[in-house]
């Protein structure tokens, strides 16, 4: 036979604490209203897994705050004597990872060197000259479109959004190698302790050719000018 309740006891004491909870969601999917978002807090700075654009930034270690940083390292390619090889750049990992590797040099293989730069006058790049080049690999992740535009260092429309832009450059018009054109960031860095002139792949500033018949029109353009260029994402 079960006794009825009786009545409540006195309190007791408090206890100890308990351990801390778990983080909660962050606010990025919440309405925001009457609250202008800055640059910093653009949603394109978390990376988004459905994707987004992809380019390389050039000259710098770093992306715009309008992109996120995958990675970022030194411009490599094909040595500018050379002959073979590839006509790209390429931004090189600081930290590659092998794979079963051979430890000797093979002359039957294509052959991947750094690079430097080649400004000895041209005034937006005074001491750069021999240095070598870094590079970043960036992700707009709200944007999923993007190109090079050259000869403006501006975007087409407000519609674009302007990763950053520069001067265009390439390989030397008279060296036996050939690459790409690519968009040089206007306020370059360098990588340090790298002066001593060791060539490999080459980026000279690009100038306009204009005249009748074999150049590109007179006019707009001038003979001799360096052609400036932006990246731009939508």
């Amino acid at each position: 036979m079960m006794c009825p309740e009786g009545p409540p006891g006195p309190t007791g004491l408090p206890g100890t604490q308990g351990i801390p909870g778990r983080d909660g969601r962050d606010g990025r999917d919440a309405p925001v209203s009457g609250q202008q978002r800055d640059a910093d807090d653009d949603p394109s700075r978390t990376l988004d897994p459905r994707g987004g654009a992809i380019y390389v930034r050039w000259g710098r270690h770093f992306c715009s705050n309008l992109s996120v940083l995958v990675y970022s390292g030194i411009a490599g390619g094909t040595f500018y004597t050379h002959t073979g090889g590839s006509s790209n750049y390429l931004c090189m990992p600081e930290e590659p990872i092998y794979d079963n590797p051979t430890a000797a040099q093979d002359s039957s293989r294509s052959q991947l060197y750094g690079s430097e730069f080649q400004i000895a006058s041209f005034p937006p790049y005074d001491g750069l000259h021999d240095h070598g080049v870094p590079c970043a690999v960036c992700m707009a992740s709200a944007r999923h479109t993007v190109f090079m535009i050259p000869a403006r260092n501006v975007c087409p429309s407000d519609e674009w959004v302007k990763e950053y832009s520069g001067y265009l450059m390439s390989a030397r018009h008279d060296h036996n190698g050939r690459t790409e054109y690519v968009c040089m960031d206007r306020e370059p860095e360098v990588i340090p302790r790298t002066s001593q002139n060791s060539n490999g792949v080459l980026f000279y500033p690009v100038e306009g050719r204009c005249g009748d018949g074999d150049g590109i029109p007179c006019g707009p353009y001038v003979d001799g000018y360096e052609l400036t260029c932006a990246v731009c994402t939508l």
